[in-house]
């Protein structure tokens, strides 16, 4: 969760929107060492390293040196990712099967200058679910296993929105829906549809291929910060970035947000970059998607508080119950989150017991 009152979080974001705003900053050695950890652990040390690299900042060598070293070490493992997709869009291409590039794939190629800039761990694609079966196939044939442990074939393909492969050191996340209809996102209306119907021809990975539009790259960087509690202050930039790069229908984007019931969870998202890394749209739009007063206080105050683990899951309970849009769906979220919280604590401590007893630890 983002410690929003860490002085050098909002220092790293400031050195996202103006290199030169570290002038006014005299830092000590462990200063900066500490200023290192929060850009890793936020994935915007290659960004740093872009932005400062740029400016005529006075920067400690060592600092440079590892920050460059970051950004090359990134941009060397998404060319090995991006040399992949480049393989399954062929074969995709060849089967005839239509893609869609989702989340940091698309958003390091289409979105930012340069593709080393913005990193990621796996490939996100988009299929129709009646292709499944053949890009299955197609995944088979490239190497790829299907990741059971983490996707189990059957529960997913009913239950859940996406299936996991394996190929080495390549992940690729195959998705036919968009959101989990076993979780809180039951509660919106999230349609695949209306993102095929969006979808903008791009080329990435050298292959000419759909990418989603700006206006629901922003929904879906919003809704996934949302589900990570706002964890990694790249998913903020991703929004600044993506409207700085495009310009923005936010009017079809706010009806999209309601008829979704994603509104909430766009609206913090938008709240928090615009907090963060500075407004990215007019204030009066924004207001289109505000929630009343009293629930934004609640909400910010879970977000940047930090809490002991006893408290945790009420916090949990209290954040997902906030980004709910339509009441009806808040009311059966408090009678059925409880039962399913007890579910998976309970399955939770069965998988415990069970990995300590495959692994010859029980009772160590």
């Amino acid at each position: 969760m983002v410690r929003w009152k860490d002085r050098f979080l909002r220092l790293c974001a400031e050195c996202l929107v103006d290199s030169e705003s570290l002038a006014c900053h005299a830092l000590s050695s462990p200063e900066w060492d500490y200023l290192l950890d929060v850009a890793s652990r936020h994935s915007i040390a290659p960004l740093l390293y872009h932005n400062l690299a740029n400016s005529d900042q006075r920067v400690p060598p060592e600092v440079m040196e590892h920050l460059k070293k970051q950004y090359y070490l990134n941009t060397i493992r998404n060319e090995v990712l991006y040399r992949e997709l480049g393989r399954i869009l062929e074969a995709q291409r060849d089967a005839e099967v239509e893609v869609v590039v989702l989340k940091g794939a698309a958003l390091a190629e289409t979105v930012y200058p340069d593709r080393g800039l913005r990193p990621f761990s796996d490939i996100d694609l988009l299929i129709r679910k009646e292709n499944l079966n053949r890009t299955e196939d197609t995944l088979t044939k490239l190497g790829y296993t299907l990741d059971a442990y983490a996707t189990p074939r059957g529960f997913s393909k009913k239950f859940d929105y996406h299936l996991r492969y394996i190929n080495g050191m390549s992940i690729v996340e195959l998705h036919w829906d968009l959101s989990l209809r076993a979780s809180i996102y039951k509660y919106t209306n999230i349609r695949p549809d209306a993102l095929w119907r969006n979808a903008r021809k791009s080329k990435v990975a050298g292959i000419d291929v759909l990418i989603p539009s700006p206006e629901d790259l922003i929904i879906h960087s919003c809704i996934h910060s949302a589900k990570h509690r706002y964890s990694k202050l790249i998913w903020l930039y991703d929004i600044r970035q993506i409207a700085e790069r495009h310009p923005i229908d936010w009017k079809h984007l706010i009806r999209s947000a309601k008829s979704d019931r994603t509104a909430r969870s766009v609206f913090y998202g938008l709240l928090f970059t615009d907090e963060l890394l500075g407004p990215i749209l007019p204030k009066y739009e924004l207001n289109e998607l505000r929630p009343p007063i009293p629930e934004i206080r609640l909400f910010t105050f879970f977000i940047r508080c930090d809490s002991f683990s006893i408290f945790n899951m009420a916090k949990d309970m209290v954040l997902r119950f906030l980004l709910i849009d339509r009441q009806i769906d808040r009311l059966r979220f408090l009678v059925t989150y409880p039962v399913v919280s007890l579910v998976y604590i309970l399955l939770g401590r069965k998988k415990r017991t069970l990995r300590r007893i495959r692994e010859g630890t029980v009772g160590l």
